[in-house]
């Protein structure tokens, strides 16, 4: 499993963090931004993609990052996330 997050604030890596280790212990969270982050969807076999509500949707890069990379992988399972900007840690 892996987690990959659009997070300004540390908002939405803080929730992608706690999600994907309820879910699997082994998994790891990595920023959209990172370089080599399109090369890490092939080599797992379920991906959480999570991002902060912006406007009342998803974010530009959210949006844009699925369409090019997410999208076409026409993975069978998967889970999108996306959170608000209120957090308690």
């Amino acid at each position: 499993m892996l987690g990959i997050y659009l997070s300004g604030t540390g908002n939405t890596k803080h929730c992608i963090e706690k999600l994907i280790h309820l879910l699997d212990e082994t998994a790891q969270a990595i920023p959209i931004e990172r370089e080599d982050a399109v090369n890490e969807l092939s080599k797992h076999d379920f991906i959480v993609l999570a991002y902060p509500v912006q406007f009342f949707k998803c974010s530009y890069y959210g949006k844009r990052f699925y369409q090019a990379a997410f999208s076409p992988l026409e993975r069978e399972k998967g889970a999108l996330c996306c959170d608000n900007g209120i957090v308690q840690r």
